[in-house]
């Protein structure tokens, strides 16, 4: 058995794939002026993913923008698909986001905490693994990198030039918008946009799935102590007494998730 570990370790990931969009599930304490500013970044993410996506579906249904190149109608198609699989999750997510917490708050009040019944209930196997932990590390890192790449990549060339090259308004997402992204105050803007677009939509495909994985591997780590414990027991018909306050005393241990 390693360190002991929470059950916030255990949501860890999860929460704070949401966390960082400004949503924070669970109104964890903080002072007012961090809630204020969480708001703030979450109604921003919000409203650049409103209007990023009306422009993906609206150039696609626009179809002279993509006709005649099949690289443009995959790559647009990818994004739309990507995008409106996001978006059914969020909403998904935001229906059903009392039931979550209720959930695990639930989740949270059976957890074991010391080592011997940690051990018992083998947490260690429900966690996720450390190549799980790198891989999502390791995708993160990527997606940030990516999104700030075409920024730092012509930043460098027009520095090395001195100024005497022309700054190329590149972007991560080639989606036109209704203002012109090509002057220094549109390019600022519509950059923000794409990094508030990109970050709603990986931290939401990520986070949603993450909050699957940690609610259902908490649930299968208590079924599992169950079974044990069932499977090594030996039932009689001397000990009914017993057998009723060992069948009782599960039971009432793990109410809040079996009913």
């Amino acid at each position: 058995m390693g360190k002991l570990r929470s059950y916030e370790d255990n949501t860890y990931f999860a929460n704070i794939m949401f966390k960082t969009l400004g949503y924070d599930l669970f109104d964890s304490p903080r002072p007012s002026w961090q809630n204020l500013l969480l708001r703030i970044y979450f109604v921003l993410c919000m409203a650049s993913n409103c209007y990023a996506a009306s422009m993906v579906t609206y150039r696609i249904l626009q179809w002279e923008s993509v006709a005649g190149s099949s690289s443009k109608i995959m790559r647009q198609g990818l994004h739309f698909f990507y995008m409106f699989s996001a978006q059914v999750k969020f909403v998904t997510f935001m229906m059903y986001r009392k039931r979550i917490r209720s959930l695990s708050n639930n989740l949270k009040e059976v957890y074991p905490l010391d080592e011997k019944n940690q051990k018992d209930y083998n947490v260690d196997r429900f966690y996720l693994s450390r190549t799980t932990r790198y891989v999502l590390y390791s995708y993160y890192i990527t997606m940030v990198f990516m999104a700030l790449l075409p920024l730092i990549q012509f930043c460098i060339m027009y520095l090395i030039g001195f100024g005497s090259e022309p700054f190329f308004y590149k972007r991560i997402f080639p989606t036109r918008f209704t203002f012109d992204a090509d002057t220094p105050l549109g390019y600022v803007g519509a950059y923000v946009i794409d990094i508030t677009y990109s970050q709603f939509i990986v931290n939401v495909s990520l986070g949603t799935d993450l909050w699957m994985m940690c609610i259902s591997s908490q649930i299968s780590m208590h079924f599992a102590y169950i079974a044990n414990l069932l499977s090594s027991y030996c039932p009689s018909r001397e000990g009914e007494r017993q057998d009723c306050h060992f069948l009782a005393g599960l039971v009432k241990r793990h109410q809040l998730i079996l009913r």
